[in-house]
C-alpha cells in the first residue's frame, strides 16, 4: 500500500486554510472557510483530532466517532485560547474499515476511486456556495442558522471506462439531513476488496482555471473538476512523494492554476486484494 497528501495555497488566497496529513492506512483532508477567523490552524487541529479519533475508534458508531472527534478538537481550541470559529473546516477521510474501506465527506469536495478498470468520481458541491461544516452538530444554533440559509447538496457521479470514454455523467440533489443518516453530506461505505485507488480532493480541485490571452484580453476558463481529477490521478509511479510530485507537474504542464486552497489525498493498493489478504 503507498499512500501520499499534499495541500498547496490558492493563487488568489493569502493565506492556505486547506490542511492534508496520512499514516500507514488513512487520508484526512481539511478545508477552513475564508469568512472565518484562523481556520487555517483550525482546520488542522481538526485533522489532528481525526487522527487521535481513528486510534481510538474501535467500534464506535458514526455519530459516536464524530461527536467523540468534535469534542477533541474543541478541547484543541480551548487549550489554545481559540474561538469555536477556527472550526469552521470541512472535513474528508478515507480509513479502513470492516473488510474494505470508510469514507466519511463532511462538507464540499471530490471522491473518486478505480474499480475493475473504471473510475468512478463522486463531486460533492452546495448551491449557495456554504458547505456543511462539522462543527455544526456541535452547537445547535449554528446548525438551525445554516439550515435556514440553505440545506441542499449537489452529487456529481461520474465513471470513466478502462477505454477513457465517460459511461455515466448525472447530477442529484439531496437534503442535507438526509444524505444518508443525518450527518449531512457524510458517506460512510464498505467498499469492495476489488478496488486499487481512493482518493480525496477539497474543493480546490473545481477551482482551476486555464488563463488564456485573447489577443485584446486575458481570460480564465474553468476547468471541469473531472478533467483535473483524471489529470491528477494519471500516476506512472507510486514512489516517494507520488501526489505532490503530480499535483505540481499536472499544474505546471497543463498551465492550469488552482485558484482556491487545493488539497489532496490518496491510497494506493499495490494488489486489490491486498485487504483480504491481511484479514
Amino acid at each position: 500500500m503507498k499512500i501520499d497528501t499534499f495541500f498547496v495555497q490558492g493563487t488568489t488566497h493569502r493565506v492556505c486554510q486547506d490542511y492534508a496529513l496520512h499514516g500507514e492506512d488513512f487520508i484526512i483532508l481539511c478545508d477552513g472557510c475564508s469568512s472565518k477567523p484562523d481556520t487555517d490552524i483550525g482546520a488542522r487541529l481538526l485533522a489532528r483530532a481525526a487522527v487521535q479519533t481513528l486510534k481510538e475508534e474501535g467500534t464506535l458508531s458514526v455519530e459516536e466517532f464524530q461527536q467523540r472527534l468534535l469534542g477533541t478538537a474543541l478541547g484543541y481550541c480551548q487549550a489554545l485560547g481559540l474561538s469555536i470559529d477556527c472550526l469552521f473546516a470541512t472535513l474528508l477521510m478515507a480509513f479502513p474499515f470492516k473488510s474494505g474501506w470508510a469514507i466519511q465527506m463532511l462538507g464540499d469536495g471530490t471522491l473518486a476511486y478505480r474499480e475493475d478498470g473504471s473510475l468512478h468520481i463522486y463531486d460533492i458541491s452546495y448551491p449557495t456556495n456554504a458547505p456543511f461544516y462539522p462543527i455544526y452538530r456541535k452547537n445547535r444554533e449554528m446548525l438551525e442558522e445554516y439550515l435556514e440559509y440553505g440545506s441542499t447538496l449537489v452529487i456529481r457521479h461520474v465513471i470513466i471506462g478502462p477505454d477513457g470514454s465517460v459511461t455515466k455523467d448525472t447530477k442529484a440533489t439531496e437534503e442535507i439531513l438526509s444524505f444518508p443518516k443525518d450527518w449531512g453530506a457524510t458517506a460512510w461505505q464498505d467498499y469492495l476488496p476489488s478496488i486499487s485507488d481512493i482518493a480525496l480532493f477539497s474543493d480546490g480541485a473545481s477551482s482551476c482555471v486555464l488563463p488564456v490571452d485573447k489577443g485584446t484580453s486575458k481570460e480564465s476558463e474553468p476547468v471541469d473538476v473531472v478533467d483535473v481529477v483524471k489529470e491528477l490521478m494519471a500516476i506512472k509511479s507510486y514512489q516517494g512523494a507520488f501526489v505532490t510530485r503530480r499535483v505540481r507537474m499536472a499544474l505546471r504542464r497543463k498551465g492550469w492554476q488552482n485558484t482556491d486552497d487545493l488539497s489532496v489525498g490518496l491510497i494506493h493498493m499495490e494488489c486489490p486484494q491486498a485487504r483480504e489478504e491481511e484479514k
